[in-house]
């Protein structure tokens, strides 16, 4: 048993580091299939919403705070579909709308994101448990 920890640990070890949606979506489109290398990436809360089993997270580009609020007003001005080409959406199981890690404008540390796709061009189906999750301080 204390073997496979030590596989697992070198895996981890071993996961792409992303800060951007853009980075994210180079590795949804450009993983070959049953190639399961782990994902984690520090970035920005710009949206939450419930569903039945955690909660749907809307990521933004890891920046400065100030930066975030400048970017997302104006992300505003855009319609949704354009939208869509500049967030990442996640969904967390066993996640709560009122956890405070879950503040708009947190920056969060998404420590193994599974199952990255990019379907109808939105970058999305990301997985990651709450757990696995955690607020930065900026």
């Amino acid at each position: 048993m204390l073997r496979r920890i030590q596989e697992i640990h070198t895996q981890e070890d071993q996961s792409h580091e992303c800060s951007t949606v853009e980075q994210l979506r180079d590795l949804a489109v450009n993983t070959v299939k049953g190639d399961h290398d782990r994902v984690r990436a520090t970035m920005r809360l710009y949206g939450k919403a419930l569903f039945a089993r955690g909660v749907h997270l809307t990521m933004f580009d890891n920046c400065s705070r100030a930066e975030f609020v400048e970017s997302s007003n104006a992300l505003q001005t855009l319609t949704f579909g354009s939208q869509q080409s500049i967030v990442f959406r996640v969904t967390v199981w066993g996640a709560s709308l009122d956890d405070p890690k879950f503040v708009v404008g947190s920056k969060l540390r998404l420590r193994d994101i599974r199952d990255i796709n990019v379907w109808n061009g939105i970058l999305g189906g990301g997985i990651c448990h709450n757990e696995d999750i955690e607020r930065l301080q900026d």
